[in-house]
């Protein structure tokens, strides 16, 4: 049974969302000496003593490899799953698990994958959220149908409301889960995996969306993903779930500098570049260039030597140097000059796989990849 003082602090937990009481450092959900798993597996814990926390306000991101614990983390602080031991704190309150429609004002969840709906407009399945409000009626509001249209506008999917749910894309079914949730009105938004199937312009909308509801509503979100270059971007935390059992909480800045980002994902192909923030396969360079010029220029012509087999590097012994340079910016057009540093022989291109045809035809040096034509006219400079 609910008692009247659980009841007023679910209240009160449901309203912080609106009236914006206390500030950024208030702490919504706890746990002490967490462990989760799954009782019947001998394997024992997945993870333990887990001393986690989430902030208002914050977008905090979930990390680690497949099979890490990702979800099993996620379906334990939502009571979908039970701990196997220690204690989870909603706004200091360890029993509101125990009670659904408490945990349907504190909480909402979207999950992985495209649920059932059966014949619904999108409209219908987003007001679904609002079933913990009404009363036993189950009949909406006004205010029940407002808050509805808020969650589609603030997702921009307000234009798909009278679309049948099964007819929308991957990329429009997510937008309307996350609306739902939205509708739900609740502090605490989790999220697993909310971009997988998203194509990238999808995932970038999606992510920019959920930025600015933490920003400008307040809303606190735990969202698991495997996207490390959108969780550098976007997240406030991370917490990193690591294949020793350790669950690593911090800035994604400093879990980037201090190593354990990079230790979490170790495997023997691959390495990570810190100065970039991206993991890449081990590369045998046969030789070398010097890139100057033009920043973006010279990232992405980098980006094509080393996937041919030549590293970049600032020494005298590099075969190659190549200068990259802008000679129309408002219609994109570039450069490249290059110089074999052994044979004297210089040449210009106007796109990187005519500078990369050149340096094939030109050098002795066993390169990765195949062969490509002359895309275009080249000259000897």
């Amino acid at each position: 049974m609910v008692t009247a003082s659980q009841t007023k602090f679910a209240t009160g937990f449901w309203r912080i969302i609106n009236t914006g009481m206390t500030g950024s450092n208030q702490i919504l959900l706890q746990t002490r000496d967490l462990a989760i798993g799954y009782a019947k597996q001998r394997r024992g814990p997945l993870f333990e003593a887990l001393e986690l926390s989430l902030r208002k306000g914050s977008l905090t991101c979930l990390m680690g490899p497949n099979g890490s614990g990702k979800s099993t983390l996620i379906k334990t602080l939502t009571g979908l799953i039970p701990p196997l031991s220690g204690q989870i704190a909603y706004g200091g309150d360890a029993s509101l698990l125990k009670y659904p429609r408490m945990r349907a004002k504190t909480f909402s969840v979207v999950l992985t994958g495209n649920p059932t709906m059966g014949i619904l407009r999108v409209r219908e399945v987003v007001a679904i959220g609002r079933h913990p409000h009404t009363k036993w009626t189950g009949i909406f509001s006004k205010k029940d149908m407002e808050r509805v249209d808020w969650a589609l506008e603030a997702v921009h999917a307000e234009q798909l409301a009278d679309r049948w749910i099964h007819t929308l894309s991957d990329g429009e079914r997510q937008r309307v889960m996350v609306a739902r949730a939205l509708a739900q009105d609740t502090p605490i938004i989790f999220l697993d995996e909310p971009t997988a199937y998203l194509d990238l312009p999808h995932k970038i909308e999606l992510m920019l969306i959920l930025r600015k509801l933490a920003r400008d509503c307040g809303l606190t979100l735990l969202i698991s993903t495997h996207e490390l270059e959108m969780a550098m971007q976007h997240a406030d935390q991370l917490w990193l779930l690591t294949e020793s059992g350790k669950c690593e909480c911090g800035l994604p800045e400093d879990l980037l500098l201090d190593g354990k980002l990079e230790s979490a994902f170790t495997r023997e192909h691959l390495s990570f570049d810190r100065s970039r923030g991206v993991f890449h396969s081990h590369t045998e360079f046969h030789s070398f260039a010097i890139i100057a010029g033009d920043n973006v220029a010279v990232k992405w012509t980098r980006n094509a030597l080393e996937k041919l087999g030549i590293g970049v590097s600032d020494t005298s012994q590099a075969l190659f140097h190549i200068e990259a340079e802008v000679t129309d910016m408002e219609r994109f057009c570039y450069r490249w000059t290059i110089k074999n540093n052994e044979s004297g022989d210089t040449f210009s291109a106007d796109d990187i796989q005519t500078l990369l045809y050149w340096i094939r035809s030109s050098s002795n040096l066993t390169l990765h990849g195949n062969g490509s034509e002359l895309p275009r006219d080249s000259n000897s400079v």
